[in-house]
């Protein structure tokens, strides 16, 4: 389960073992190096289009099931069909 936040509300405690890449120049991710666990992300947040349809704002997309002291289960879901809604 991913949380999508501004890039400012966001710290991200992370020690040595962390890895990331950019396949797309895009999108920028980040994984553990132990254990290969998607953490973060860093994204265009393409709900932000201008009238131009450039997008110039960025998101944080972390993986909620990470968080010490958190109980994901009950946090509130909204379900995506990306399939039939891009």
């Amino acid at each position: 389960m991913w949380g999508y936040f501004q890039p400012n509300d966001v710290v991200i405690a992370a020690d040595s073992e962390r890895r990331d890449y950019a396949p797309s120049g895009m999108n920028h991710h980040h994984f553990c190096g132990r254990c290969g666990c998607s953490t973060w992300s860093k994204t265009p947040d393409w709900s932000a289009m201008d009238e131009t349809g450039e997008n110039q704002t960025q998101r944080i997309a972390v993986n909620l099931w990470l968080l010490d002291d958190v109980d994901v289960r009950a946090l509130p879901v909204e379900l995506l069909d990306g399939r039939n809604q891009w």
